[in-house]
């Protein structure tokens, strides 16, 4: 199924950071009958080592859950009308420690999944999604 939307490209967090793969799948449709859709996921590396996983889709991805051990994370967005950015931060039970947001804007579904470290923090993972949902 060929992308039928124009992807927001990712925010750089510094200057040697970079997309070094990016995948094409099918989403199936939120609710039972909603037709399935493409979604782009973009892989964005330092010196080798993930930073985030950008995604985005048209289906409506509901998903609310916060495993265990995470706590809540949250961006905004003052626009009109505001974009809130909700999803947690906290280990991935691989030994790592990520962070995950998720926002809706213009009929597509974002989700921005990252690997954190001292050098890409929580405030981090926030500022690069506000970023994002400003960019139009």
């Amino acid at each position: 199924m060929p992308l039928d939307f124009a992807p927001t490209l990712p925010c750089t967090f510094s200057s040697n950071a970079r997309v070094t793969a990016v995948y094409l799948d099918t989403l199936p449709g939120s609710q039972p009958g909603d037709p399935s859709g493409p979604r782009i996921s973009l892989e964005v590396t330092r010196a080798g080592a993930r930073l985030y996983l950008l995604s985005q889709t048209r289906i409506e991805v509901r998903s609310s859950a916060i495993p265990l051990s995470s706590h809540p994370l949250r961006a905004t967005l003052e626009a009109d009308p505001p974009i809130e950015a909700a999803g947690f931060a906290g280990p991935a039970g691989t030994g790592d420690e990520i962070a995950y947001l998720r926002w809706r804007r213009d009929g597509i579904t974002t989700e921005l999944l990252a690997t954190l470290s001292p050098t890409f923090t929580e405030d981090d993972v926030v500022r690069v999604a506000r970023a994002l949902m400003a960019t139009p």
